[in-house]
């Protein structure tokens, strides 16, 4: 309208017009414009292990989640995410939130499509990993109180490793309280 052009007549022109785009279309525009840093899969984890020790579960699942989606057989950054997803499932059941029910199987059906590449030649450090695969299904089925199922799982994790992880020993702790106080019902 008349009466804009009025108003801004005493501002230069520069500021009144949009920034001309370039003669690519307006997606290169904008991809240009705000591509992300290149990170290596490395500074990915590296980032995602220290948001996990620092408890913020939502953002390693959101740093982790596009990586592990196309890199598959990263299991060091799989399983990373897999414990993510269930600290997540914890504190939601912890909190009565029923969001866990369908979260829950998100990282056992992770735990499950690891466990099929311990055929796969191309995954050669599967080994190192078999451990913490079984405990992530075990700590699944426990959060599904399917407590049987967790103790078979975190067991098997156990028995392949020479000194289990704190965190095997105090899942198979709250397994066996569970069925401690099941039995005196």
């Amino acid at each position: 309208p008349k009466h804009h052009r009025q108003r801004l007549a005493h501002v230069p022109d520069t500021q009144t017009r949009p920034e001309r785009r370039p003669q690519a279309g307006p997606k290169e525009y904008y991809q240009d414009q705000y591509q992300p840093r290149p990170q290596t899969p490395e500074d990915t984890y590296s980032y995602a292990v220290m948001l996990f020790d620092q408890e913020k579960y939502d953002q390693v699942v959101s740093s982790l989640a596009g990586y592990c989606s196309v890199n598959k057989t990263d299991l060091k950054a799989n399983v990373l995410l897999a414990k993510a997803y269930l600290q997540k499932c914890s504190r939601f059941k912890e909190q009565g939130n029923e969001h866990w029910k369908t979260l829950v199987y998100t990282p056992y059906k992770m735990s499950k499509a690891m466990l099929a590449y311990q055929k796969d030649p191309k995954v050669y450090d599967f080994n190192r990993y078999l451990p913490d695969i079984l405990y992530i299904a075990a700590w699944s089925f426990y959060i599904n109180n399917r407590s049987s199922r967790a103790r078979k799982y975190i067991l098997r994790a156990m028995e392949l490793t020479q000194t289990p992880k704190a965190e095997y020993l105090f899942l198979l702790g709250d397994i066996d309280a569970e069925k401690a106080i099941e039995s005196r019902s």
